[in-house]
């Protein structure tokens, strides 16, 4: 994260760029979005943190935040003017923000104060993605772009409103306000846009799928798989899979009766099917005791994901444990599955140490179990 040519003329300058932040209200610098700011305890993050000036307002007023701040120098003033401060402090930076990208935490609202200027063209078009998944189902960006002369030794690029409402547009975020205001400091020759964007909210239908299904549910498995499993099955098999296969399997499932049958749940969106879930009683005796439920299955398209569809059905599921007296559930995913592994550990899933190899097409894999206590699915 350091040494990004974007903090470039930073570090040396900390303590006085800290000052000079320091010197500003939170309320000023915000007055014309704070409107659009979810109520507390919402989960924030500031990226580009400098001295945790707006973290540390916005943790005084209840809200979960996180500060990513890629100048360890200008991290360290922050964590020294803050430190009472309920902050939590990350090395981390644009455009890739690999480390929130790997905790896959989902944010209701993301602050960009003075940042997006030190990304190039290029930059920005990576970044916009990435900030994107970093969002809750309308979850909302709040960024400040500056406009004027570009200070000695810094990085900085003249960036457009429209520009920005095109590459955000195309992350899926509409625009919510576009704004012009003076400069904090006083400074006549800079000035801000201020822009600020919602993602979409979860839109998708849920209903308990039914034998009618079985073909739909059928030509969604392999759809599923082909986009979830590329670079990590064999392609042979992705190739070879079967949507007349898989609906025949289904049509025994969505056929059987009784109180511990599996159940299924359909996504819908826009009337096509883009996800479902099954779930019931657990097949592996070795979890039986710890975790009586099990998630047999969960897949989304790729066009359904980060919106909040998947922890939909996880917690439609969860419902269903429950009123079946199912305290804990658990399922199996491949450990070369990076992404849904951290699907599930953002939603409390913790590996209960149990694996089993599996084999595709000659190449063996190894696939592990993840717990879950179905309260917590469900949510407050």
């Amino acid at each position: 994260m350091n040494g990004r040519r974007s903090t470039d003329g930073y570090a040396s300058d900390a303590k006085t760029l800290a000052a000079q932040y320091e010197s500003i209200r939170f309320e000023d610098t915000h007055r014309d979005v704070m409107h659009l700011f979810p109520a507390p305890p919402a989960r924030v993050l500031d990226i580009g943190a400098g001295s945790g000036r707006d973290a540390a307002a916005l943790a005084r007023c209840g809200y979960r935040v996180s500060a990513a701040e890629p100048t360890a120098a200008l991290r360290a003033e922050g964590q020294r003017l803050h430190a009472g401060a309920a902050i939590d402090w990350t090395d981390d930076g644009l455009p890739d923000l690999p480390v929130l990208t790997a905790r896959g935490t989902r944010f209701d609202l993301i602050l960009l104060t003075a940042v997006w200027m030190h990304l190039d063209a290029a930059e920005r078009a990576a970044a916009m993605p990435r900030l994107a998944a970093l969002l809750a189902p309308g979850g909302r960006i709040v960024m400040t772009l500056r406009h004027g002369p570009v200070p000695p030794g810094r990085r900085m690029f003249e960036v457009g409103a429209d520009e920005t409402i095109r590459l955000a547009a195309g992350s899926g975020l509409r625009i919510l306000h576009r704004g012009r205001r003076a400069d904090t400091l006083g400074r006549a020759d800079i000035g801000w846009t201020v822009l600020a964007f919602e993602a979409a909210r979860n839109r998708a239908h849920l209903r308990p799928a039914t034998s009618a299904d079985r073909a739909a549910l059928g030509a969604l498995h392999v759809a599923c798989w082909r986009e979830s499993y590329a670079g990590i099955l064999p392609q042979a098999v992705l190739d070879g899979l079967s949507a007349d296969g898989r609906a025949a399997g289904w049509r025994g499932i969505l056929a059987a009766a009784g109180p511990d049958k599996t159940a299924v749940i359909l996504a819908e969106a826009g009337g096509e099917p883009v996800g479902f879930i099954s779930y019931g009683r657990q097949r592996h005796v070795p979890l039986a005791a710890r975790y009586p439920g099990e998630i047999e299955a969960i897949y989304l398209l790729r066009c359904a994901q980060r919106i909040g569809t998947g922890r939909a059905l996880m917690a439609e599921a969860a419902r269903g444990f429950a009123a079946r007296g199912i305290a804990a559930a658990s399922l199996w995913v491949l450990d070369r599955n990076a992404a849904a592994r951290a699907f599930y550990a953002a939603l409390g899933g913790v590996p209960t140490g149990h694996e089993k190899p599996v084999v595709f097409a000659g190449q063996s894999l190894v696939e592990i179990a993840y717990g879950f206590e179905v309260s917590s699915l469900i949510g407050p």
